[in-house]
């Protein structure tokens, strides 16, 4: 094989969590003046948390009913009122109302168990006109009739740069949205050629593969239900009772061609990935894969490119986002590793969260950016993308890799057990930061930097 804190008032899993909902109603006790014991929000939620699992109609409509409130500021300035229920229905100064129908995200909040209400710090609205078509919440995949409830698995890349041909430097960040709840598994190397192209056509705009290289680079970003650049992982896991647990992984990019001008085909960039050295180990392995300790399967992804005046060297508050996906690295037996100097290996992870977009100018045309991404529990379970757990693992592959998962989970919480938590403007783990190159569990993940070929 080529591979090698607890309030008894609180449930919902008892951590605090971020979520998305579809506003429905509010209801003010003092209209526009904030009752914070008595005002309150129903909403719609778009993905499970606090212990409710998300469904949808035939249609596609949320239909999971909470009732929110969000608690009263301890210290706040008084020129600068923050958001409250009342808020949200009114236009004033520089805040603008929130639509019933928009996209709400619930921020750093908890179930009160007694009441059935969820109690939240921070309100931000993830969309404030839900037919504008210039603002959305990418939670899941809605352009499927029943979506799951289920949010993306996300992850965040540092800010990095890129020099044109005519010698300009532009500074970009990349947000990837992995659609865990579609992946495939894949049988044979025929059965991965068939399944890359199908889940490009699926993710494109029109959903006609042949079209590609027409439409340039701007078609993958200019679809109304926020979809963004397509791109397709290959993952496998090999499992041996006797030397322990191995995993890989390599991405399918449509490779842009700069002369052309145009995307190459969805059939020349699958050649050119198998193609490419680098992925030799995981290619090989599709030839293996009727062993009954192999695992293989692709799995579709859209990636973002974060707005200009939200990448973290413009930000005047909020931070860097892409701290906030740290993965410490276990070995083959799920026991944490550290280096040298005693520090805890930690890589780029992928964990639950959703991504909030918005198009240049409001333009409904305009192509989409990721302005921010955020993960449903600060400290929830996260996994490198060869352990992301997916709807058609086998049964003893998906024990080993939630234990995995919540072993991560638990690593992080230790190490910041006795921090208060966080604030937007601050980071959500301790140090160290996120080692780049660390080559972590999958044999090139941790090396891997921003997404190519864009």
């Amino acid at each position: 094989m080529a591979l090698r804190r607890n309030n008894t008032k609180r449930s919902g899993g008892g951590g605090r969590q971020n979520a998305v909902v579809e506003l429905a109603s509010i209801h003010t006790e003092n209209g526009s003046d904030p009752n914070y014991e008595k005002d309150y929000a129903i909403g719609y939620l778009l993905h499970d948390a606090f212990g409710k699992t998300a469904e949808y109609d035939d249609q596609g409509n949320p239909v999971t009913e909470i009732r929110f409130q969000m608690k009263k500021p301890d210290h706040f300035d008084p020129k600068k009122p923050p958001a409250s229920i009342a808020k949200l229905g009114q236009n004033k100064g520089l805040w603008k109302k929130v639509e019933v129908g928009s996209h709400l995200i619930i921020e750093n909040a908890y179930l009160e168990s007694r009441s059935d209400t969820v109690m939240a710090k921070w309100l931000i609205s993830g969309s404030r006109d839900p037919y504008s078509g210039a603002e959305v919440c990418r939670v899941n995949d809605s352009a499927k009739r029943r979506p799951s409830g289920k949010a993306f698995l996300t992850t965040v890349y540092p800010e990095t740069y890129y020099d044109r041909d005519n010698g300009s430097r532009v500074h970009a960040q990349y947000r990837v949205a992995l659609d865990q709840e579609n992946a495939k598994r894949v049988s044979s190397l025929d059965d991965f050629k068939a399944k890359v192209t199908q889940m490009f056509h699926d993710m494109s705009n029109e959903g006609v593969a042949s079209r590609f290289p027409e439409n340039g680079r701007e078609f993958y970003q200019n679809n109304g239900d926020g979809r963004g650049t397509p791109h397709v992982y290959l993952r496998g896991i090999e499992m041996d009772d006797a030397s322990g647990f191995y995993s890989d992984s390599a991405r399918v990019s449509l490779i842009w061609d700069r002369e052309k001008k145009s995307f190459q085909s969805v059939e020349e960039s699958i050649d050119a990935f198998l193609k490419d050295k680098n992925n030799a180990a995981i290619v090989e392995s599709l030839s293996d894969t009727h062993e009954e300790n192999t695992y293989l399967e692709v799995i579709p992804a859209q990636v973002y490119k974060t707005g200009e005046s939200s990448l973290p060297s413009m930000k005047k508050s909020g931070g860097d986002e892409s701290v906030r996906f740290p993965c410490p690295v276990l070995d083959e037996f799920g026991k944490e590793t550290r280096y040298e100097d005693g520090n805890l290996r930690v890589v780029r992870g992928f964990a639950p969260g959703f991504i909030t977009l918005g198009r240049v100018n409001g333009d409904p045309e305009a192509p989409w950016f990721a302005k921010s991404t955020f993960r449903t529990e600060i400290y929830g379970p996260i996994s490198p993308l060869e352990e992301v757990i997916t709807p058609e693992l086998p049964g003893h592959f998906r024990d080993l890799l939630e234990k995995r998962a919540a072993a991560r989970s638990e690593i992080m919480k230790n190490k910041n057990k006795n921090k208060p938590a966080p604030t937007r403007d601050e980071p959500a783990i301790d140090e160290p930061a996120i080692d780049e190159t660390d080559p972590g569990e999958g044999l090139e993940f941790g090396a891997e930097m921003a997404p190519k070929g864009m």
